[in-house]
């Protein structure tokens, strides 16, 4: 599969074929130097055809929807092995069942067309940590986010992850938006968290700071972990909350507290903003 690995831009209508060997780092490298970029995850090697039909959620998921939102036609080799397209005008059943369930064996896609968004030159992006943090205060960070997310602006997207064993929190916050707005929509929020539970830890963003010192490009950002070390052994499970109630985050800091491994809950609030809720 890692041989089918091509990518075919068309900047006049921001779209592209990509093939099923494509990871989201392949995609990237390709279309933000022309000022273009699909929704994509920000695990570099992910796969970019794996990643859409299983819905595909990325930093530009909740103004532009998830990655399955933005696939325009797929092309799929059948258990008889017939080669069709699938789109909202050809075969649309089958499409419609492909787009979030396409990973359930109905054939083999082969490449998909994406959308491309228009990127901006900057963004206001970082990630703070606080580790160590006691349970009590990873509850009340918790229940401060979510009461936060409530309301948030759609530009606004924050990744939680919750480690185990330390324990402690690490959070990945983006606004796609001109990063002057961030200055009055997002950065008081963050200026709070750090009046609340102090300064963060070393390696964080400079939170405090004015949104000049905290933009990034687009694929910096997306890129900035770099590849997964070769011998990563890991599984991710995923489910949508319509909501982070004091009940859910009572179970989830319970489960950290019990983990007798490495464990890292992710959440992301409100992952799709209201003008792509269905």
């Amino acid at each position: 599969m890692s041989a089918m690995n091509h990518i075919d831009i068309d900047p006049q209508t921001a779209t592209a074929w990509v093939e099923a060997g494509v990871n989201v780092k392949d995609l990237d490298d390709v279309t933000c130097p022309q000022g273009l970029a699909a929704v994509n995850g920000s695990c570099t090697t992910v796969g970019v055809v794996g990643f859409t039909l299983g819905g595909g959620f990325g930093f530009l998921s909740r103004t532009k929807g998830l990655a399955v939102d933005n696939c325009l036609q797929m092309e799929i080799v059948t258990a008889t092995g017939q080669r069709i397209v699938a789109s909202s005008q050809e075969h649309r059943h089958l499409f419609w069942v492909l787009r979030g369930a396409g990973q359930v064996g109905y054939g083999v896609v082969t490449k998909l067309q994406v959308k491309l968004h228009t990127l901006q030159e900057q963004y206001v992006g970082g990630r703070f940590w606080y580790v160590p943090m006691s349970s009590t205060k990873l509850k009340e960070l918790l229940h401060v986010m979510s009461e936060f997310c409530r309301s948030a602006e759609d530009e606004i997207t924050f990744n939680i992850y919750l480690i185990t064993q330390v324990p402690g929190v690490a959070v990945d916050y983006f606004y796609d938006g001109h990063p002057s707005e961030a200055e009055g929509k997002l950065l008081p929020f963050l200026r709070s968290i750090t009046e609340r539970f102090g300064p963060p830890g070393e390696s964080s963003t400079a939170v405090n700071g004015p949104w000049e010192e905290q933009t990034t490009s687009y694929v910096e950002y997306q890129q900035r972990f770099g590849e997964e070390p070769v011998k990563t052994y890991k599984m991710w499970k995923s489910a949508f909350l319509g909501e982070l109630t004091p009940e859910v985050i009572h179970i989830i800091i319970s489960q950290l507290e019990e983990a007798q491994f490495l464990l890292t809950p992710h959440y992301r609030p409100r992952a799709l903003g209201r003008r792509n809720q269905p």
